[in-house]
């Protein structure tokens, strides 16, 4: 169940491409302080669907769309598909392995939306800002290990001598 400005979101904006979301879970050893993920979610994906001989044949090329295939058994025949929309969000979690891991062993949770953007490219530059302005990486019950698509050697994280140093 997702939340937007503290009520429950049963629709997405039309408009909207994606949001920024807050995923705070329930901390055992401290409940003053939970743990909490940021994140980025798409709200539609285009899936395309591949028709089959049988179907083909039965409801005639006419309603399908068409590409030429360029490698596989198929490679330089024509691949008639369909083209649909499908809604991602509701019952989505998380990318992060540790939050997934989480929720699946039952630590109470609760997920927020706390912007929708309408292009792709703001979906980034939101979650980064969210990230870096939350001083999310700074905190030890923050749950982001990393900030984008960095390889681990480049990861952007604060370790514990620097986090005990901002504490006090």
């Amino acid at each position: 169940m997702w939340y937007y400005q503290g009520k429950e979101l049963k629709e997405c904006p039309d408009w909207a491409f994606g949001f920024i979301y807050e995923i705070v879970l329930d901390n055992k050893e401290n409940p003053n302080k939970p743990f909490t993920y940021y994140g980025q979610k798409t709200i539609r994906t285009d899936n395309k669907r591949v028709i089959g001989a049988r179907e083909l044949k039965d409801r005639g090329k006419g309603p399908f769309r068409k590409y030429k295939s360029k490698k596989g058994k198929k490679k330089g025949q024509w691949i008639y598909f369909e083209e649909g929309v499908q809604e991602t969000w509701r019952d989505y979690n998380s990318s992060s392995d540790i939050v997934k891991e989480l929720i699946e062993d039952g630590v109470p949770y609760r997920k927020t939306v706390i912007e929708f953007t309408s292009q792709k490219s703001l979906l980034n530059f939101k979650e980064y800002k969210q990230i870096l302005c939350s001083g999310c990486l700074e905190d030890v019950n923050c749950l982001n290990l990393r900030m984008g698509n960095f390889h681990a050697k480049n990861v952007i994280r604060a370790n514990e001598k620097d986090i005990k140093a901002i504490e006090k």
